[in-house]
């Protein structure tokens, strides 16, 4: 009767710690879920299109200036030397590496009518080619990177043998979504 007694209260004590680890867990479960409900209404100093259209705005006057989003967080600070040099020459470029790889219309939906412009024709700009445009020539030659060696008409002559096929279909598809914008931007307008 006694092993009967001890095992009673052992199945008792047993339960009630068993009970308090689950009253345990469902509270500090509660207490994450409501952590989160909390941080998720909490606003950003900036979101990123925000800390872009700065970054657009301001490049000349911001190179000094570092907006990093990391998960919810943004960090606002100051660059080292090298930093802002490195920044410097990546900012030569709408799209750095659209000789190399095949561009998306998701990341291309993120750049202005006059960014595509430029990033399809620094495409061209790439292989010397020379602007009519004076507005995109002076563009180009300030870009360390250009040297404009061939005419327009002669590089448009050339233009199959001179791009890489990946090169071509980036050009096709910044024209195809410089198309689309003006399209959407003719029908706001009426």
């Amino acid at each position: 009767m006694t092993k009967e007694k001890k095992s009673k209260k052992t199945r008792m004590i047993e339960l009630i710690l068993a009970a308090s680890i689950c009253i345990l867990l469902v509270t500090e479960g509660v207490l994450l879920i409501n952590q989160k409900k909390e941080s998720k209404n909490e606003k950003p100093i900036l979101t990123q299109e925000e800390a872009k259209k700065i970054d657009r705005k301001n490049m000349e006057s911001a190179k000094d200036t570092v907006v990093e989003k990391e998960g919810a967080d943004i960090t606002i600070g100051t660059k080292d030397v090298a930093e802002v040099q490195e920044t410097e020459q990546t900012r030569d470029y709408i799209i750095e590496d659209s000789y190399a790889r095949a561009l998306t219309m998701e990341e291309l939906t993120l750049l202005t009518a006059e960014e595509l412009q430029i990033a399809r024709n620094e495409i061209l700009a790439r292989h010397g080619r020379k602007f009519e445009d004076e507005k995109m020539q002076m563009y180009f030659e300030s870009k360390s990177w250009y040297s404009g060696t061939m005419e327009a008409a002669e590089f448009d002559a050339y233009y199959d043998s001179i791009l890489s096929e990946t090169e071509k279909a980036n050009v096709q598809l910044i024209q195809s979504m410089e198309t689309m914008g003006e399209t959407e931007t003719t029908e706001t307008e009426e």
